[in-house]
This record gives structure tokens, C-alpha cells and sequence, in this order.
């Protein structure tokens, strides 16, 4: 055999030996990280027998996100990917007959709504449009779907007048001033904005143009809620001539499908978003929050009755924000808060009352034990939500009258052979006040309570989010070398 070729079988076989013992080590290491799944966006059919939602994990060769779409059936209990290849999806969304699902994805070469139908097993694209779309929402009737886009607002007559110098020919210059005009020109994770307005559209799901609904140089904001005959189409938007400089303002705006009229539905102060109609049509649901100049305030679900424009406010005697919720029938709720490091799911009567489902969403926000996590509700009552725990990542669980079951294991074959960090939880009083400071500590795997370790202290943005005793593969990285690491829900988190 020749040296090099001898060589070239030394190295391989050296780097199948460490790629081994790499793989078989029974502590949480940093490749580990790209083998991790986890449940994100489950949306059951109204039908209440299928379930879909994005299977999120990451992409070593690419050091990037991939998300795929998969199903699973309730009353076969058979669980299989529906869209899961080199491409990525997103937005799954059941139309209301639980025929058909639109999504998002790059399939075409840029992010694009697309449909597929169930029974037929056929794939559709939709759009080719310039921008990213967001707030997919199916007619009632199945037969058109809205959603929200950027459209951009264009260069102003003070920009077309700044006159630039002429760069000479084969000149290396700096790149040319750009001129912004907006309050918001900029924001976390995207940078300098391309000065746009975001306005509702709606396209039909048999394939076709898609017509803007809203006009004028304001923001129109999803959800987007259609009217049980589907004639008009909810959203959220602050059409005040100073809504840029406004930030805690916004209110609910009702367009017309056909005629392209506006109605206003609140003038509430403060921000009302989130609007959803009730089964016939009289009332609409929706969140809001007063604009009290104070550092947090709460959301609270209200009811507006369309024929006299009366408001009830549904949550006003429960001391915690409502993230998000769903019609249940009866004029009652099914809704989403967050209490004490945990999110729960609960019942909220058309009276107020609120008893508790669930306290396990979480799992989806996993670099960091942020807490985190979603549900759908179908006519039947039945729910889908993100199941987590400090052990695992989010997975597919189900709810139906009072019974909870978890549905998948996506990380029991890589974390069900480690032995991660253990979480516990931390209670203090406050030396300054004695106000109570709930938080977590994590011991390294095999833990000695006779030994000494280095400590950690990981703190957290805000001061308005939350750490929880859920998955973080973050500090399970710190505790797996070692460190005993502690977080708190310090003074001022929600």
C-alpha cells in the first residue's frame, strides 16, 4: 500500500473513532445542539382528528434553522412528515373545512404561500410575491385566504432631492449615505428597516391574484379575523397622523372585502389587537392593554358587542396578562398566561372565572429557559399545545375533556441515553424588602453535595420576560463541564 493512500486511511479511521466517541458520550455536548427537535406551532384541525405542526431542529452542514411539517393523526395514532425535504415551511394553517393547509416556504426559490390538499395529495403554488407574507388567515368558507405584506412606502420628494457627487469612473468610494426618515428606522435582529407599510391582502386558495385590501401610509397588523359570512376582514392598526411616535397605541379596524371601506371598531386608549368573532357574528373578541405611563401593564381579554358597541371586559379580575386565547363556545375561553416560571392553559368563563388546564407548555425557546410554548383548540374542544419540561425540548401533546397525553419523543433518542444537569427550584426573600425571588439552580450530571463546584449566575433581558424550569440547552452546556448554574425571575420579570 502507498504512504498516502496509508495515510488517507489512518486519518479516516482516526476521525471515525473520535466521530464515535463523540456521539457516545453520555454527557450533553456542543454537537449536540444540531441533533436536537423540538415541536413549535401545532395547529389541530377544526375537525379535531389531525394535527400538524413545524418539526424545528437545525442543519449542521449549514449552521442554520429547518423547519419541516408534520402530522399527526388522532384517531389512527399515526404520526408521519407531510412536508419535510431540503426546503423550509412555515405558518402551517388549517382551511376551515380540514381539507386543505396553507404554509410558507422557500420550495420556489423565495418564501412564497403555497397549499396543500389532503385528500388529493396535491401541492400548489400560490404567490410570487416580492416580499415575505405573515398572518395567514382561511375564509370561513374555505375558498380565500388573507395575510399581510410590506409594501414599500418609496423614496419621498426630500430624498429624490438630495443631489450626491458623481463618483469618478473606476473610483473607489464608500458606499453612499442612506437618508432615513421614520421614528422606527431600525430594530433588534433586522437592522436599518427599508421604510414600509404593512397592509392586508387576500388571494383565492384555487390559485390567483392577490388583491391589498388596506390603503394609506399607516401599519396594518395581524391576526387577521374574517366575519363568520366572510365579508369583512378584522385587524389591528393606529390610523392617528402621529402613529409613529405612538407606541402603545393601536385599535380595530374592520375592512370591507368588496367596497374597500373601513369601520372602526374601538378607540380604546392604550393597544387592542388579537380580534376574533364569535360564531354568529355579534360580538368579537379581543385583547388590549391601556397605555399607563407605568412598566408593565397586563393583557386583558375583552368582548365588544358590534350593534351598540358596548366593551366587557372578560379578564379584569385575573391578576395576570393573557397571551393568548380562543373562542370555546358559550361565549366561553380557552387561554394562555404565564404564572410564576410556568405558562398554563385555562378555561375563562363568560363571567370571569378561570380554572386551570395545563401548566407544561414550554420547549420552544431553548438556547436560553425563556418560558415559551402554544396550543389550538378545534370545535370539539380538543387541544394541541407544545409540551416541555427541564429535561426535554418541546413535544406534541393533547388535550381532550379533562385528559392530557404526550403524543411524540423527538429528542428521546439522543437525551434519553445523557445524563443531563438537574433543575431545581430557588425561593428567597428579598434582604432589601423581603419580597419573594423564585429562581433555579442546575447541578452538573453525577453531582457531589460533599464537593465544591464553580457557580454561574445567568441573567436574563427585559426586565419583562421569564426564566423557568424549562430545557435550555445553553446552561445544560454550562453544567455539563461542570458549573452549578443559577437564574432568577429577578425583580421586575412578569
Amino acid at each position: 500500500m502507498k504512504l498516502n493512500a496509508l495515510l488517507t486511511l489512518s486519518s479516516a479511521l482516526l476521525c471515525a473513532s473520535y466521530s464515535v466517541q463523540l456521539y457516545a458520550t453520555d454527557t450533553f455536548t456542543a454537537e449536540d445542539i444540531f441533533q436536537l427537535e423540538y415541536v413549535n406551532n401545532p395547529q389541530i384541525s377544526p375537525d379535531g382528528k389531525k394535527i400538524i405542526y413545524l418539526r424545528s431542529g437545525y442543519d449542521i452542514m449549514q449552521d442554520a434553522a429547518k423547519r419541516s411539517i408534520w402530522m399527526y393523526d388522532v384517531k389512527q395514532n399515526q404520526h408521519y412528515p407531510l412536508l419535510a425535504d431540503e426546503y423550509n415551511y412555515g405558518q402551517p394553517t388549517w382551511s376551515p373545512d380540514s381539507k386543505k393547509i396553507a404554509f410558507t416556504s422557500n420550495r420556489s426559490g423565495s418564501n412564497q404561500l403555497h397549499v396543500y390538499w389532503l385528500e388529493q395529495d396535491k401541492l400548489a403554488l400560490l404567490t410570487q410575491l416580492p416580499k415575505s407574507i405573515r398572518s395567514l388567515s382561511w375564509s370561513n368558507n374555505s375558498d380565500n385566504i388573507a395575510f399581510t405584506m410590506n409594501v414599500p412606502a418609496g423614496k419621498t420628494d426630500f430624498v429624490k432631492s438630495v443631489k450626491l457627487p458623481k463618483k469618478p469612473k473606476g473610483a473607489a468610494w464608500s458606499k453612499p449615505v442612506k437618508v432615513y426618515e421614520k421614528a422606527r428606522y431600525q430594530a433588534d435582529g433586522s437592522g436599518y428597516l427599508e421604510p414600509a407599510y404593512r397592509h392586508v391582502f387576500v388571494v383565492p386558495a384555487n390559485g390567483g391574484t392577490a388583491r391589498q385590501l388596506t390603503t394609506g401610509n399607516y401599519q396594518h397588523y395581524g391576526p387577521l379575523a374574517w366575519s363568520p359570512n366572510d365579508n369583512k376582514l378584522a385587524f389591528s392598526s393606529d390610523q392617528h397622523v402621529d402613529w409613529e411616535y405612538r407606541t402603545t397605541e393601536s385599535d380595530l379596524y374592520e375592512v370591507d372585502i368588496n367596497q374597500g371601506t373601513y369601520t372602526q371598531l374601538t378607540q380604546l386608549p392604550g393597544r387592542e389587537f388579537r380580534p376574533t368573532y364569535s360564531e354568529n357574528g355579534k360580538k368579537i373578541a379581543f385583547l388590549a392593554r391601556d397605555n399607563a405611563p407605568v412598566p408593565y401593564v397586563n393583557y386583558q381579554l375583552n368582548v365588544i358587542t358590534k350593534s351598540n358597541k358596548k366593551i366587557a371586559n372578560i379578564s379584569n379580575n385575573f391578576d395576570r396578562s393573557v397571551a393568548d386565547y380562543k373562542w370555546s363556545g358559550n361565549g366561553d375561553f380557552v387561554i394562555q398566561y404565564d404564572d410564576f416560571g410556568k405558562r398554563k392553559l385555562a378555561k375563562l368563563s363568560s363571567k370571569g372565572k378561570v380554572t386551570d388546564l395545563v401548566d407544561s407548555l414550554s420547549g420552544t425557546s431553548i438556547g436560553r429557559p425563556y418560558i415559551s410554548g402554544s396550543f389550538s383548540l378545534a370545535k370539539n374542544g380538543a387541544v394541541a399545545y407544545t409540551q416541555g419540561s427541564s429535561q426535554r425540548p418541546a413535544d406534541l401533546a393533547y388535550l381532550y375533556k379533562g385528559k392530557s397525553k404526550t403524543l411524540t419523543t423527538l429528542n428521546e433518542d439522543l437525551l434519553g441515553h445523557k445524563q443531563l444537569g438537574e433543575v431545581h427550584e430557588l425561593n428567597v426573600k428579598s434582604s432589601f424588602d423581603n419580597e419573594s425571588i423564585q429562581g433555579w439552580y442546575i447541578t452538573p450530571p453525577n453531582f457531589d453535595k460533599t464537593k465544591k463546584y464553580p457557580l454561574l449566575l445567568e441573567i436574563h433581558g427585559g426586565p419583562h420576560l421569564a426564566y423557568g424550569p424549562s430545557f435550555t440547552a445553553e446552561l445544560q452546556r454550562y453544567a455539563s463541564e461542570g458549573y452549578v448554574v443559577v437564574y432568577v425571575n429577578y425583580r421586575g420579570s412578569t
